[in-house]
């Protein structure tokens, strides 16, 4: 589960919920869908068994459609995950509580970014420049956290929140391993009334 919030355009505040399952070794299935201030909005399913793969935008079982492989090229999850830079270092915290729970807990920096989208000209007046130095050194510095479970050594949370402030992170993934999943290509696709994502 990937809870990930943030800010529109318009200043609105918006939460990205999303969960993915895996069983290998080829089959994945994740949703999500957006909140904006508190109200729900966009929601997306993708399936994929081996080279196949179905997407369902909406609330709409038959919105379903499948991919074409010419399009699969480069695909990425959309619960994409932070790199962590080569040299990241993490510092082990030792045994941390969170959510009731004892934890082992590793911490590393997040390095810190704004996103451009540079116009047709392919570049920025000395005041746009200045506007965004002044944001980038205004925001706060954000801190990964991984949370390990003692006993299995398996990773149990995964954080983005400012130092001391891990009860409100801006990114928060929690890792399950349930012993059962079965994933397979959606109903209404293997009735044949799935159509390619391009027509």
């Amino acid at each position: 589960m990937s809870d990930v919030s943030g800010y529109s355009a318009a200043g609105d505040r918006q939460i990205f919920h999303g969960t993915a399952e895996f069983l290998p070794p080829d089959r994945m299935r994740e949703s999500y869908y957006i909140t904006t201030n508190g109200v729900a909005g966009w929601t997306d399913a993708t399936v994929r068994v081996g080279q196949r793969v179905w997407s369902n935008w909406g609330p709409f079982f038959w919105g379903w459609r499948e991919w074409e492989p010419i399009l699969l090229r480069g695909a990425q999850s959309v619960l994409a995950d932070i790199p962590v830079p080569a040299d990241a270092v993490f510092e082990c915290l030792g045994r941390i509580e969170f959510e009731g729970t004892p934890y082992l807990g590793y911490r590393t920096r997040i390095d810190r970014m704004i996103t451009v989208i540079v116009p047709h000209n392919g570049t920025l007046s000395d005041a746009r420049q200045q506007e965004l130095a002044r944001k980038f050194q205004q925001m706060p510095q954000e801190w990964r956290t991984v949370f390990v479970d003692p006993q299995s050594a398996l990773p149990a949370y995964d954080l983005a929140a400012q130092k001391d402030q891990l009860d409100n992170p801006t990114r928060k993934v929690q890792y399950t391993y349930p012993n059962i999943i079965k994933i397979g290509p959606p109903v209404w696709c293997l009735l044949g009334l799935c159509r390619s994502i391009l027509q």
